[in-house]
């Protein structure tokens, strides 16, 4: 009897690759990468692990379950690009640590000037910035209280801060939370929190979420990020925010278009940090960890010997 073969488009380690084969003997494993992978190989997979392109997924006849290494889906549900016998899951959840704690990182430094520091220090200039802002007693704002907006708020509630979320769903108020709302109370709170935090899915009910109008009830005081998607802001309302300083300052990890645009007037705004969309990726190496867990487990389902997990599509 033939074994089904789990094509995996991952950057697993070797340790992590072996232990797949030790683990499931009965199956057939080839680990690949995303930009290497072909398409006789996903053509004749049953099983693929990692975001291969949607587009080559067409011709994938023997495909009976694929798991994506990331959280977002949007590309894989559309009409025609998987068939209807087809699982798929996701990998929500693996990236709380390593998002969260980059939003917290760019708190930090938004908060205590340190990119005007490491600017300083790349001119070799001895310079002053002033005064800073505290990490406890702020009022913050989460938009979207998943898992990543719900880890954030844990290390910030760990500092001292009043975490306030917003989301579809108020029934239960985790424990770290102070407040909770529904977002038809978005525009009173925005205008009441020192840090806003968008850690919010693309759909059409969230793009352009954060536009002109609502960046001008922000308080000037106030701080902004963006770690869920670039088209949740309208990127010009964001820069007149900055260049006219209605708010104090920013760090986006996502934006629209991306990469950003070198002649990009953001690029150039001193109160601003940007990161390449990095946070989510393989930096840290437990969001690996995190996703191969996520698979093994699931691997266990597709043997017939538990339920699958993170389940988009079945």
């Amino acid at each position: 009897m033939s074994k089904n073969t789990v094509l995996a488009v991952m950057p697993f380690t070797k340790e992590q690759q072996e232990q797949m084969k030790e683990t499931y003997p009965q199956l057939n494993f080839i680990f690949t990468d995303y930009k290497s992978v072909t398409e006789e190989e996903i053509k004749d997979a049953e099983v693929i692990i990692g975001n291969v392109p949607a587009a080559q997924l067409k011709n994938a006849d023997k495909l009976q379950w694929i798991h994506l290494n990331s959280a977002g889906y949007d590309a894989y549900v559309g009409e025609g690009i998987l068939p209807k016998k087809v699982i798929l899951t996701n990998s929500t959840g693996a990236y709380d640590v390593a998002v969260g704690e980059h939003v917290l990182a760019m708190t930090m430094e938004v908060s205590k000037k340190l990119h005007f520091y490491r600017d300083s220090q790349l001119k070799c200039e001895w310079s002053d910035y002033g005064e800073v802002l505290p990490l406890h007693d702020r009022r913050v704002l989460i938009v979207g209280l998943g898992g990543i907006g719900g880890y954030y708020g844990k290390l910030m509630k760990a500092l001292g801060n009043n975490i306030v979320g917003i989301r579809r769903n108020i029934k239960v108020k985790p424990d770290f939370v102070d407040e909770i709302y529904t977002f038809d109370m978005l525009d009173e709170q925005i205008s009441l929190a020192d840090i806003v935090v968008l850690a919010l899915p693309a759909s059409p009910q969230t793009n352009g979420l954060m536009n002109e109008e609502r960046f001008k009830k922000m308080k000037k005081s106030a701080m902004f990020f963006n770690i869920g998607r670039g088209s949740l802001v309208d990127m010009e309302a964001l820069y007149q925010a900055l260049e006219q300083k209605q708010i104090l300052g920013a760090g986006i990890d996502v934006m629209t278009p991306e990469p950003l645009p070198a002649e990009h007037p953001l690029w150039k705004l001193p109160n601003i940090v940007i990161t390449p969309h990095i946070s989510g990726q393989f930096h840290l190496p437990e969001t690996l960890t995190r996703i191969q867990k996520l698979a093994m487990d699931n691997l266990e389902a597709f043997a017939g010997n538990a339920a699958y997990r993170n389940v988009v599509k079945r």
